[in-house]
């Protein structure tokens, strides 16, 4: 799909798989060059056309030397996507120690934050860029089965408006896409962890998230992909400070 980024710089973060990885292959295929970040890449990389850049998020100095590396190559950030997230699950709120929460609000709202305030540094100075980042619609109603996860993403939505308020004068905008049950390894480890006490399998666990979705099925990293494309692109031109449930109707507001 033409998403009028051809030729145009974008970092995608948490690219390895998932969502992440499905907004790269969009966007290269665009036409846009990608530079995608993460922790960690699969043994054996596929032939997607994309720079790969291994770092944490949560190291600020890390980013923001990634960041004007970026810069110094192509000349411009002109689309930051910040998919890149972790969760820890346990049995009841009881469970969660320090390691715990630190863990999951420094990769899922502070990574976030130090990758959009290294990118949109640049894109201030071109007065031009466009900001897409995670949240959950666990960020909107809480979720029992991650309280980190739940408030981090939650933070994210804050995050969202607060930058767009502060980057709207200067030509940047900043969106959120709020995903629901996605067919992504990410549920598929919360199965192995969790369906064998509901006595089910991996699959059988993925597959019960669906009933509760009004449109009969999970969603893809596809699904949230061209939503997120959407966002980064002109087309949304006089969108900024929103989030966008992509989530087969679980929640309408």
């Amino acid at each position: 799909m033409d998403w009028g980024l051809a030729g145009r710089t974008a970092v995608v973060t948490g690219a390895a798989a998932g969502i992440g990885h499905g907004v790269a292959t969009e966007l290269v295929q665009a036409g846009a060059r990608v530079f995608g970040v993460d922790l960690s890449w699969p043994d054996e990389t596929d032939e997607l056309e994309m720079d790969r850049l291994t770092i944490d998020v949560s190291a600020r100095e890390a980013v923001h030397k990634a960041v004007a590396r970026v810069v110094a190559e192509t000349g411009e950030v002109a689309v930051l996507v910040n998919c890149a997230g972790i969760t820890r699950a346990r049995d009841d709120m009881f469970e969660y120690d320090d390691v715990d929460w630190r863990a999951v609000l420094d990769i899922n709202a502070t990574g976030l934050f130090y990758c959009l305030q290294a990118a949109a540094e640049h894109m201030v100075k071109r007065g031009d860029g466009a900001i897409v980042n995670i949240s959950s619609i666990a960020g909107r109603n809480g979720r029992g089965l991650s309280i980190p996860y739940a408030a981090a993403k939650a933070a994210v939505i804050n995050i969202t408006r607060s930058t767009a308020l502060e980057l709207a004068p200067k030509g940047v905008r900043v969106n959120a896409v709020a995903p629901g049950a996605i067919d992504t390894e990410f549920n598929r480890r919360l199965g192995a962890q969790f369906g064998p006490r509901q006595g089910l399998s991996v699959d059988e666990y993925v597959e019960k998230l669906a009933e509760r979705v009004p449109m009969g099925r999970l969603g893809t990293p596809q699904d949230v992909a061209r939503v997120i494309c959407f966002l980064a692109s002109p087309f949304s031109g006089y969108v900024t400070g929103q989030t966008i449930n992509v989530d087969g109707g679980i929640l309408m507001d």
